[in-house]
Order: C-alpha cells, then sequence, then structure tokens
C-alpha cells in the first residue's frame, strides 16, 4: 500500500475506526485498543460460497416446526 493510501485511510484522530475485511483489521491492530468484529454477511457470505460452488439456496423464513415440510 502506497503512503498516500495509508495517510488518506488514516484514522487515528478518531476514537471509533471503522474498516473492513482483513486488510482493516491488520490497518487497526497497531493502533486500537480494542476491535470489535462484526459479523452481519454470515448469511450472504454464505449463499455466495455455497452458489459459486453449484448449490442452489432456497432460503425459508421461519424457524419452527414447518421447516422440515418444507425441506
Amino acid at each position: 500500500m502506497t503512503e498516500y493510501i495509508k495517510r488518506f485511510f488514516d484514522q487515528t484522530d478518531f476514537n471509533v475506526r471503522c474498516d473492513w475485511g482483513l486488510e482493516g483489521v491488520r490497518a487497526l491492530r497497531d493502533s486500537s485498543d480494542l476491535i470489535i468484529i462484526v459479523d452481519v454477511l454470515s448469511f450472504s457470505t454464505a449463499v455466495d460460497v455455497a452458489t459459486a460452488r453449484g448449490a442452489t439456496v432456497i432460503p425459508y423464513r421461519f424457524k419452527d416446526e414447518t421447516v422440515e415440510a418444507f425441506a
């Protein structure tokens, strides 16, 4: 990463900093007291991985006794 890019994305002047992915964690690890990782994309990531490998995904909205009949 060039020095310009590093300076452009530098967040050290802020109390709360946000970033994305492994590179984001690497960028923040030395200047942060605490890093919180929020996984909000687990469903969409799982669907992307499955469909990229040829699977068909049919999501079902309810997590109750009707799921077995749907399956």
